[in-house]
């Protein structure tokens, strides 16, 4: 709260509405580029948080293919999606990029066999909720042990 207070003092109300208008008219762009590829779905009506899903296409294969071209996507479960948060650092260049990308890793997901992190993801999300819990906890207990 107080970073946003001083935020919105450093650029003034001009400003700060000035790098609102840019990300919003950011996120437009992207979310009219979505609408164009096939089978891609935007859920819900957002502003600026931007989640996609598929029936088609294995959005965790696709996760995967953007990580490789330097992306970093929050994915989602139930349904499978990812999402992307659009910040004054995303400007018309990277959004363009964002599509050519996606475009991209949708094209290699078809083509090559799921590794990486997708199959574990599309296989946490169909296990009943207590085993994969169980899964994450042992994980964790793993990632944090002494050496």
């Amino acid at each position: 709260m107080i970073a946003a207070w001083a935020t919105l003092l450093y650029l003034g109300e001009n400003g700060y509405l000035k790098c609102t208008k840019q990300i919003l008219e950011v996120a437009d762009y992207i979310k009219s580029e979505l609408t164009k590829i096939q089978d891609l779905k935007i859920l819900g009506n957002p502003l600026w948080i931007i989640a996609v899903t598929s029936e088609r296409f294995n959005i965790y294969e696709i996760v995967e293919n953007m990580t490789k071209l330097g992306w970093n996507l929050n994915v989602l479960m139930d349904p499978p999606a990812f999402h992307i948060a659009i910040t004054l650092r995303h400007d018309l260049i990277v959004a363009k990029k964002f599509i050519e990308d996606l475009k991209l890793a949708i094209s290699e997901s078809r083509k090559a066999k799921a590794e990486g992190l997708a199959p574990i993801y599309g296989m946490m999300a169909s296990l009943p909720k207590e085993d994969s819990d169980e899964i994450v906890s042992y994980l964790i207990q793993w990632l944090y042990k002494d050496p």
